[in-house]
């Protein structure tokens, strides 16, 4: 995935847009843990993450680390603790990967009530 001039240039890398929103696409957990982050209207600590995925803190922060490393989320700190808190990123990978999760949640809501009106006849 790590893509620059076809070559891998050590620890700094580019990431293929198309292939982040795939492999996280793809990835059922990375898919949760973006759509917690993205429809959460404040930022996040990697426990609530975890607590709203029932995971481990730790397996969330990895998640999330991963996620920022691809662009996708920001990290800011808390200013009662001092704790790493995620937000979704403003870079336009984040802005595509949002409008998935969006479009995502609306075919399974459409499913689910077109589900519940065959039940009903």
């Amino acid at each position: 995935m790590c893509i620059y001039g076809g070559e891998k240039l050590g620890r700094r890398c580019k990431y293929d847009p198309v292939q982040v929103v795939d492999k996280i696409l793809t990835t059922p957990l990375l898919f949760r843990v973006c759509e917690v982050v993205f429809t959460s209207p404040k930022p996040l600590h990697s426990t609530e993450v975890g607590k709203r995925l029932n995971i481990s803190q730790g397996y969330a922060y990895n998640m999330l680390a991963k996620l920022e490393k691809w662009g996708i989320v920001e990290p800011l700190r808390d200013p009662m603790n001092g704790k790493t808190m995620f937000r979704p990123s403003s870079r336009s990978i984040a802005r595509r990967l949002a409008e998935e999760i969006r479009k995502r949640k609306s075919e399974t809501l459409v499913a689910r009530w077109a589900d519940d009106n065959r039940e009903e006849k």
